[in-house]
């Protein structure tokens, strides 16, 4: 690993990633110029989150892999389920105790400090990352709760069609 190199580049690469569609980060569009400006009408979620799945192997809302079925397991079937959050656990978005409170703040203070490392405008990060929160919390609220995520409950297997 050419640790110089990555150091010297610094930013860049990522900025790079950034500029182009499906990845316009709005937060950043007073610092990336013309060309990373975010169009709504332009955005598609569908492309972004193939794009995000196929190029960097990341899920976003929903999980796809392939596994053994669980009730017949020398075949392997095509899995969907719900992806993860970024804080380690859907209390730590719901509950109101001192410690939940405070790994969502620390986990607010990163993404504004992130943003603004990219930079973003301050005070637009800081509003834009309280957004981005809020949508964490509202999907942690529909996600099925851990010790309710048996193989039993969680069997629903169909035909693609």
């Amino acid at each position: 690993m050419n640790e110089d190199k990555i150091e010297k580049a610094d930013v860049k690469p990522l900025l790079s990633i950034l500029k182009h569609s499906p990845f316009r980060w709005p937060v950043l569009e007073s610092n990336i110029g013309p060309e990373g400006l975010w169009s709504e009408r332009k955005f598609s979620l569908v492309q972004a989150l193939a794009t995000l799945r196929g190029q960097y192997s990341s899920s976003v809302f929903i999980r796809l892999y392939v596994a053994a079925d669980d009730k017949i397991s020398h075949r392997y079937i095509l899995k969907l389920d719900q992806a993860s959050l970024s804080l380690a656990s859907r209390e730590d978005y719901l509950e109101n105790t001192t410690e939940a409170k405070s790994y969502r703040d620390a986990f607010l203070k990163f993404m504004v400090d992130t943003a603004v490392l990219l930079g973003a405008n301050a005070s637009r990060a800081e509003s834009d990352m309280k957004s981005v929160l809020k949508l964490e919390v509202k999907i942690a609220e529909i996600m099925i709760p851990y010790e309710n995520r048996t193989s039993e409950v969680m069997y629903n297997k169909m035909n693609i069609s």
